[in-house]
């Protein structure tokens, strides 16, 4: 499949909701298409002492669960001291860098503490996750953890 027809088709996955304490994060379409683009490229990033930590908390890295399941993640301020901003917290899927943001925020409680989401559904596989967050003063902490669902 070309790049044009990885791209049409992810414009076409749809998001559903199976009930009201599960939310389809990614759909399979999404996922095959961040495994095809993850073979074709490679992905590192710099640490930066002043940017926010993110530290996932669950599901361990690199570990096999089910869906759904539940996310928890902790922010840790850069050696700034400046306060995260829980407003710039982002989400984004596979190779492709999928915005999965608003499809995670309508479940999880956000604060400068970190966050916790209830629910989270995934088709099995092996998933890439990148997660982003920022503080009052503008600094950009990411990370990105892999995990496999059965």
């Amino acid at each position: 499949m070309n790049r044009r027809g990885v791209v049409a088709g992810l414009g076409l996955a749809a998001f559903s909701v199976t009930d009201l304490h599960a939310a389809l994060l990614v759909t399979e379409e999404e996922a095959r298409a961040s495994r095809e683009a993850r073979e074709a490229s490679s992905n590192f990033s710099l640490a930066d002492a002043s940017a926010p930590t993110i530290r996932l908390v669950a599901p361990h890295e690199a570990s096999t669960v089910s869906s759904p399941l539940t996310i928890q993640i902790a922010f840790v301020p850069g050696s700034t001291g400046a306060a995260i901003n829980p407003a710039s917290f982002r989400a984004y899927y596979g190779a492709l860098g999928i915005d999965i943001t608003s499809r995670i925020l309508p479940r999880a409680k956000v604060d400068a503490a970190g966050l916790t989401a209830q629910g989270a559904e995934l088709p099995a596989g092996s998933h890439r996750v990148r997660l982003a967050i920022a503080d009052t003063a503008g600094n950009q902490g990411q990370h990105t953890f892999a995990f496999t669902v059965a």
